[in-house]
């Protein structure tokens, strides 16, 4: 493997998600990476399988993460 390149299996192997509803059909798969340097720099970065997407449609993926991470978030909180 190239130097600096980290596989995917190696920071999420350990990953769990909640079961979809049976009645959803999953098209593709993202992942999104925080990384952070010894410096404190922080970069955002996504990747997708499954199916190749163009930048607007990645960005409208993201926002919908973001938006449903806001509503659960919200559910969690005590005003």
């Amino acid at each position: 493997m190239e130097e600096g390149r980290v596989r995917v299996a190696d920071i999420a192997g350990d990953l769990e998600t909640n079961a979809l509803d049976p009645d959803l059909h999953p098209e593709s798969v993202f992942l999104v990476i925080k990384a952070t340097s010894e410096g404190g720099d922080t970069a955002w970065a996504a990747r997708s399988a499954g199916a190749p997407l163009s930048s607007e449609e990645l960005l409208g993926a993201l926002e919908g993460l973001a938006e449903s991470i806001r509503r659960d978030l919200a559910g969690d909180w005590e005003w």
